[in-house]
């Protein structure tokens, strides 16, 4: 039995929206990594040595960047279409970072955490970038020749309900004109 070949239209659509969902998810969890990482390196002093203020300070510091980057990816795309609102907010971010530098022992740890997650910012953000600037036009251009040229069974089925659609509108056109 023939093996059926696999169309390389489909198998190039399948890449680009795999990538458009890993640079996706990629936007969200950069930023967060490295925060996790500085903490992890001051666990003992940050969590295990103190009072619950500091822990409650870094996790409401993780939380407050996760809901910023939510806000800012869902505002009005308008402003999205050419740069992401995350450069704009890395900015921000780098310079609250640098003005805890300067503050303290913690504030300078702190001070290097923001940086730090600055550069994830800043990576999620080119992944923000890349996907809308690349990935999501090539992934909506290889869906239109999927469907254009019928190259899957859900655009088959659509070209199929059309046809059938167009045929029974033309049958009941021509007995209503009979009539």
């Amino acid at each position: 039995m023939a093996k059926k070949k696999k169309s390389q239209t489909i198998s190039a659509y399948h890449k680009w929206t795999i990538a458009r969902w890993s640079l996706y998810a990629s936007m969200y969890l950069l930023p967060l990594i490295p925060a996790s990482v500085v903490a992890a390196i001051h666990w003992e002093e940050w969590f295990v040595n103190c009072g619950s203020s500091l822990p409650f300070g870094f996790i409401s510091l993780l939380l407050s960047v996760c809901m910023t980057i939510i806000g800012i990816s869902k505002r009005d795309e308008i402003f999205n279409k050419n740069i992401s609102g995350l450069f704009y907010f890395s900015l921000v971010f780098a310079t609250l970072g640098l003005s805890f530098k300067f503050l303290s022992n913690i504030c300078n740890q702190m001070g290097d955490m923001f940086l730090l997650t600055t550069l994830g910012i800043l990576s999620g953000a080119t992944c923000d970038q890349v996907n809308k600037s690349l990935v999501i036009p090539r992934t909506l251009e290889y869906k239109k020749l999927i469907e254009e040229n019928c190259l899957d069974q859900k655009s088959k089925k659509r070209r199929e309900r059309q046809e059938r659609a167009e045929k029974e509108a033309k049958e009941e056109a021509e007995r209503q004109a009979v009539d």
